[in-house]
């Protein structure tokens, strides 16, 4: 019979290609884990695994070694679409919408603003606590408080339209 063949998704546009690329990319030896691993570890369905990884080895970013041994391949250009696919696919519907600090918060002095573990810095606010060389523009928070403990928490106002802070 002929060899059946079967259209490629390319799964990085996917959103659970997206979670699991971000594991991978941070432990690049999980890639050779068991799929029920890697699964919890991405927070998607196990089933989904092999298609991802199939697809990752059509597109060269996987290559096979041995039997039973896998390594990421490509990695700068791998980022480069996983930051491009993660920006248009996954956050977007990870927002939380956008606010604007109190009058009466003295952000300031945000680097001591008490975030604790529940919230952290991202974007422009991060990459001035790495280099010391930025004036955060748009505050970028990565939480998973709910809107009301925003507000109460962190001093936050919702407002769609001029806000600066992302959440």
């Amino acid at each position: 019979p002929p060899a059946e063949t079967r259209d490629i998704k390319h799964q990085a546009v996917h959103k659970n290609c997206i979670k699991l690329l971000y594991v991978l990319l941070l432990q690049e030896d999980w890639v050779n884990k068991p799929y029920r691993f890697l699964a919890d570890k991405a927070g998607i369905a196990a089933s989904t695994i092999g298609d991802i990884l199939n697809d990752l080895k059509i597109a060269k970013f996987l290559l096979q070694i041995n039997e039973h041994k896998m390594a990421l391949a490509n990695k700068p250009e791998l980022l480069s679409q996983w930051v491009a696919a993660f920006n248009k696919k996954l956050k977007p519907k990870l927002s939380k919408g956008k606010f604007r600090f109190s009058k009466n918060t003295a952000w300031q002095d945000w680097k001591k603003a008490g975030l604790d573990n529940a919230a952290f810095w991202g974007g422009e606010p991060a990459a001035d606590l790495l280099t010391h060389h930025l004036q955060p523009g748009v505050w970028t928070i990565y939480t998973d408080l709910d809107r009301h403990a925003l507000v109460k928490d962190l001093q936050l106002i919702p407002d769609p339209k001029q806000g600066n802070v992302e959440v």
